[in-house]
């Protein structure tokens, strides 16, 4: 009797130390990392260009020890509007939150401010690499098939709940395969002034083109004549 009662003692006693054992966490998906060309404000990019290069100035140190670029594309694709939120972002530390967090976060409260912006919408994610091409071919294809049947990109966006720049980006990639005429999406006057620009010397950098066009122009079409190019260098 005395072992039955010691056994089940004993068995209850490890039934409750495994309750009370944390549970191993699971590791969290890494956020999605938006590059340069999904930044749809400039202005917003180059006044926190701006701020960061102050900051460096007054600190004395490189511009990237303030900030890395890739986590200003970060801030600007995201819009934080609280401390909160610009924690979620990847790269953004506790050192980053108590030297520039409050800054930022006005910059950013500013920037909505002026435009009325109350919702940010995303650009599409990018899909894994293990994902299979075809998913990738699949949601172009929809988009291409919209286009073709007489549909605009805003209301392609709209139905297939995207924003404008990803449906940009997906005939972007017919127009580079030779599929989809560069004149249906550009006209002639818009082909050559991003033409022009793209032939002078931006540091590569998209945003720049983009300023120098103006706001008549999308980064979306931008990334439509990169596309007709590549077409053309890959049929000479």
């Amino acid at each position: 009797m005395k072992k039955d009662f010691h056994r089940q003692v004993s068995c209850a006693l490890f039934q409750l130390l495994k309750l009370t054992l944390p549970l191993e966490k699971k590791k969290s998906a890494a956020p999605p990392a938006y590059t340069e060309s999904d930044v749809a404000h400039p202005e917003l990019f180059q006044t926190l260009k701006n701020w960061r290069s102050r900051k460096a100035k007054e600190e004395e140190v490189a511009h990237f020890q303030v900030l890395h670029q890739r986590i200003l594309i970060q801030i600007v694709v995201c819009l934080p509007d609280n401390i909160s939120d610009l924690k979620k972002i990847n790269g953004v530390g506790k050192r980053t939150i108590e030297k520039y967090g409050k800054e930022l976060v006005e910059l950013v409260l500013a920037y909505r401010k002026k435009h009325g912006i109350d919702k940010v919408v995303l650009p599409e994610l990018k899909k894994l690499p293990e994902e299979k091409e075809s998913q990738h071919s699949d949601t172009k294809q929809t988009s291409f098939d919209m286009f073709n049947k007489g549909l605009t990109i805003a209301v392609i966006a709209k139905e297939r709940g995207l924003v404008q720049s990803t449906i940009e980006g997906h005939l972007s990639f017919f127009v580079e395969k030779g599929k989809l005429d560069i004149n249906k999406l550009l006209s002639p006057e818009k082909q050559q002034a991003i033409k022009k620009e793209l032939a002078t010397d931006h540091n590569n950098s998209l945003s720049e083109v983009k300023t120098a066009l103006g706001d008549d122009y999308s980064y979306g079409e931008i990334r439509m004549m990169q596309a007709y190019q590549k077409h053309l260098a890959g049929t000479l």
